[in-house]
């Protein structure tokens, strides 16, 4: 939780519940992780040549790059709803109103860029848990698990070969 000042009004800035309930919040914070691990696995990749791996990596950190305004706005946004959305204590009524707040914060720490916003909503997701609150930690081990069950073993392998 992370408390902030906008126009002489103290805002209080949580990742939790109500975050986790607002599934754009959580697409984009996926899509960013998962940006960059495409753009390294297009990187490390010997399937193609190095012109169209440094093209394709271009492309996506360009598609990253261009979605910073919006993920600013997502997460700012969804920070703001457990205290002030319509649960807490419905001061900030629309992903517009945030905006609008967001912008006012933004002029209020001259220099304060989107991409600033962002890094910070980024690491008050961090320091709240939000990963833990929604489970990826847990569904990771489990998907983990059904790989380790379905993969064989060489020695499954050779079980297999002597019951011939």
């Amino acid at each position: 939780m992370k408390r902030i000042t906008i126009g002489k009004e103290e805002y209080t800035i949580e990742f939790s519940l109500e975050a986790t309930l607002y599934n754009e919040c959580t697409e984009k914070i996926m899509d960013m992780i998962t940006s960059a691990e495409i753009v390294q696995a297009e990187i490390e990749s010997d399937d193609i040549d190095v012109k169209e791996k440094t093209e394709k990596a271009v492309k996506t950190v360009i598609s990253g790059m261009a979605d910073i305004p919006q993920r600013a706005l997502v997460l700012f946004y969804a920070g703001l709803l457990e205290h002030h959305g319509a649960e807490g204590d419905g001061s900030v009524k629309s992903k517009s109103a945030a905006k609008k707040l967001m912008l006012d914060y933004m002029k209020e720490n001259e220099g304060m860029t989107l991409y600033d916003i962002m890094n910070e909503m980024m690491e008050e997701i961090v320091n709240d848990h939000f990963f833990d609150l929604i489970g990826v930690e847990k569904m990771v081990k489990n998907v983990e698990n059904q790989v380790q069950k379905q993969v064989k073993t060489p020695q499954d392998f050779k079980r297999k070969a002597g019951n011939n």
